[in-house]
């Protein structure tokens, strides 16, 4: 609560200094004129309160299978936005569901942001972008500032990025503090100069170690003896630097932008601590290295040149085998890659060339027997010959293996695809249609001596119309074909048909869609109706109604059959 009042204090304090250096003279302030001073006038021009409120209902049901959600559930939420002076704006955003007391992490939700034409605050639940290395895609249950009067850029948290939970060794999760920053010059999109650190750890009090302990009873030479190990998950922590800068030049045709990260990654915090001399005395305060600590950095550099007619661009990336960031959702370690492309836009546009290259690649500290390879090549070619014609061609090769001598672990995948898409506007019977036209091919086969004859080759059309009756009806059908040919295993085949009516009524503000679908395979039957319907209380507010049947057949000596229903009712307001 002390945290939440100095929040609310300094917001306050950075308010009136804001406002009072947009008005140096006190008769342009808000509330102040000629006449003297005006308190209702003051409160009606200076706070100005706005949001949205809603809330949402769903119901589920299925028989002939175990139901994987909720029979109901219910979630509210309420955004609310004060605005001061029109110079500061403090943002709440209340989330609560009934699936949120799982034994999971909480979706439940709580924010308080403040923000103002310089700067951001952060209370309660929060996601905070710092660089593409260190922190980005976690929620963070705690407070937060991001400052950047002029030229100058500053970030700092603190928080949970987890909290403990309790169930068997290798299901449970460790409490996670997470804090950090930034400092530098410019904003990410533009021309900067950025400092990034990050530190995260595991509270060890969070979870009893006895959660983990297995005892095992072993004999040797007919002694029978007691021994106690550890399993399941560990307690991690982590400590990143790291430096981000960009270029941007000539009205941003010509970009660039790089980062470097060093990485320290503990993977259990239980192990034994160890003298690094290396490390500078002020990453011994912070950090302490032990057993089962790896280092190792990150880097990533990219430039573009954008012109109206040629758009060029190229990267590379390396991320170390023993990098790892506790501040990321996911980040797949040990890769080089690179990248790049190139772009034509010509003819005033009614021809454009699009070009893709990538090569990724591991062991790229060469600790192991052998390197894989991914190589993607792809070009996309579209062109508009009429007014009413669009057409698209696009081709995709891929590889992947790697340089092992052993006919048991040799990898020698190769995949090709290629497609044409066609969108061509016409008027029948009055109406103006639109007829979209596509096939694609892939073919995917595996060079390995071991797995044999397992080349696969499939085959996709799609034909669909969308017709517009009138200003209030409009319909669409859509029919797919697609083959696959897995070579001496036979032959898959399926088609789907989709249909959709949509009206609007009432000057538009009751909008009502009908759809069905049905996709038929050689292993089942599913049968697909949906309704959605939605209404414009009034200007501001809207409800909508969402429901789903689904009746699915399966084909074979022991078939399955369910049939699910799924209903959703949603609510809005908008103040």
């Amino acid at each position: 609560m002390n945290k939440l009042l100095f929040l609310i204090t300094t917001i306050f304090m950075l308010s009136a200094v804001s406002v009072m250096a947009q008005f140096p003279d006190k008769s342009s302030i808000p509330g102040m004129d000629s006449s003297g001073f005006s308190m209702s006038k003051l409160a009606k021009d200076a706070v100005k309160i706005s949001g949205d409120i809603g809330s949402n209902g769903e119901l589920y049901s299925v028989s002939g299978k175990k139901s994987q959600r909720p029979g109901s559930s219910g979630r509210l939420f309420l955004r609310p936005s004060i605005s001061l002076f029109d110079k500061v704006t403090i943002n709440f955003d209340l989330f609560v569901s009934s699936e949120g007391s799982g034994a999971r992490q909480d979706i439940n939700t709580f924010k308080f942001n403040p923000e103002w034409s310089w700067g951001k605050i952060y209370y309660g639940d929060f996601t905070m972008e710092m660089s593409k290395f260190t922190l980005t895609d976690i929620n963070i249950n705690g407070y937060g500032i991001d400052l950047f009067p002029g030229i100058f850029k500053l970030q700092a948290f603190s928080g949970k990025s987890q909290k403990a939970v309790i169930l068997d060794a290798s299901g449970s999760m460790y409490e996670r503090t997470v804090y950090g920053g930034k400092i530098g010059l410019g904003e990410e999109g533009g021309s900067h100069l950025h400092i990034n650190f990050l530190r995260a750890y595991d509270n060890l009090n969070s979870l009893s170690r006895d959660l983990f302990r297995k005892v095992d009873t072993i004999n040797t030479g007919g002694i029978t003896q007691i021994d106690t190990s550890y399993t399941g998950i560990t307690p991690q922590e982590n400590f990143i630097t790291g430096i981000n800068w960009g270029l941007n030049m000539f009205g941003n045709a010509f970009k660039m932008k790089s980062e470097l990260a060093i990485s320290l990654y503990t993977h259990d915090m239980y192990s034994q601590a160890v003298d690094n001399k290396d490390l500078p005395k002020d990453v011994n305060k912070y950090f302490t290295p032990r057993l089962t600590t790896s280092g190792d950095v990150a880097f990533s550099g990219e430039m573009a040149v954008n012109t109206r007619v040629i758009q060029l661009k190229g990267g590379y990336t390396l991320v170390g085998p023993g990098y790892t960031s506790l501040g990321m959702g996911s980040l797949i370690n040990d890769r080089q890659i690179i990248n790049g492309g190139l772009g034509l836009n010509l003819f005033s546009g009614d021809l454009a060339v699009q070009t893709n290259f990538q090569r990724q690649s591991d062991n790229t500290a060469n600790q192991k027997l052998f390197t894989t390879e991914r190589n993607n090549y792809g070009v996309m070619v579209s062109t508009r010959p009429v007014k009413s014609l669009s057409i698209s061609v696009i081709t995709n090769f891929n590889n992947m293996g790697n340089n092992a001598n052993n006919d048991t672990i040799k990898i020698d995948n190769r995949t090709s695809s290629y497609g044409v898409n066609t969108n061509y506007l016409f008027e029948a019977f009055k109406y103006q249609n639109s007829l979209v036209v596509g096939y694609s091919t892939q073919n995917a086969e595996s060079k390995s001596k071991l797995r044999g004859d397992n080349k696969v080759t499939s085959q996709n059309i799609n034909v669909g119309v969308n017709t517009t009756i009138n200003k209030e009806l409009s319909s669409a059908v859509v029919m797919t074909f697609s083959n696959v040919d897995l070579g001496p295993r036979g032959q898959n085949s399926t088609q789907s048909f989709i249909a959709k009516v949509n009206q609007k009524m009432f000057d538009n503000k009751l909008n009502n869609g009908l759809t069905y679908s049905m996709v038929m395979s050689d292993a089942s039957t599913s049968n697909i109706l949906g309704f959605q319907s939605s209404y414009q209380i009034w200007e501001s507010s809207a409800i909508s109604l969402n429901t789903k049947a689904t009746f699915f057949r399966g084909k074979g000596a022991i078939p399955i059959k369910f049939n699910e229903y799924m209903t959703n009712l949603d609510w809005s307001y908008r103040f």
